[in-house]
């Protein structure tokens, strides 16, 4: 009879064992769920930063392009801004030369050649002083 009991007692013993073993294998099972469930949600979270990251480098560079583009811009136009200066300059050197030139003419000439000196100077002189505040706006 000792015996008996003592089987039963054995029996009893590992059938708890084995409840016991099968309920900790469910509570790992579901920590395991639980933690691939986690992992998941941060592989998300994170996934989702390297695309805003990357999202905001791009309009970054995109901001950098526009920006060099619009100096780039600037200095053109002040390079063509410089180069019809110099060519308006120019020109009115050029006509300061002829108008020295024909003084030097009329010089040379009689009372004619001096009117139509004056009327020439005044004429080149009008436009010279026209081509300098042209200058002076643009």
């Amino acid at each position: 009879m000792k015996m008996k009991i003592s089987s039963a007692q054995t029996k009893s013993k590992c059938h708890q064992e084995i409840q016991a073993m099968k309920n900790q294998c469910i509570q790992l099972i579901s920590q395991m769920k639980e933690d691939a469930e986690k992992f998941w949600q941060w592989k998300q979270q994170k996934d989702k930063k390297v695309i805003q990251l990357k999202s905001q480098d791009r309009k970054r560079q995109l901001v950098k392009l526009k920006q060099d583009f619009q100096k780039e811009s600037i200095v053109l136009q002040q390079k063509a801004e410089a180069v019809a200066a110099n060519k308006r300059l120019k020109e009115v050197l050029q006509k300061h030369q002829e108008a020295a030139a024909k003084q030097k003419d009329i010089h040379n000439g009689g009372f004619e050649a001096a009117a139509s000196w004056v009327k020439t100077w005044l004429v080149n002189e009008v436009k010279v002083l026209m081509s300098i505040e042209e200058a002076r706006v643009t």
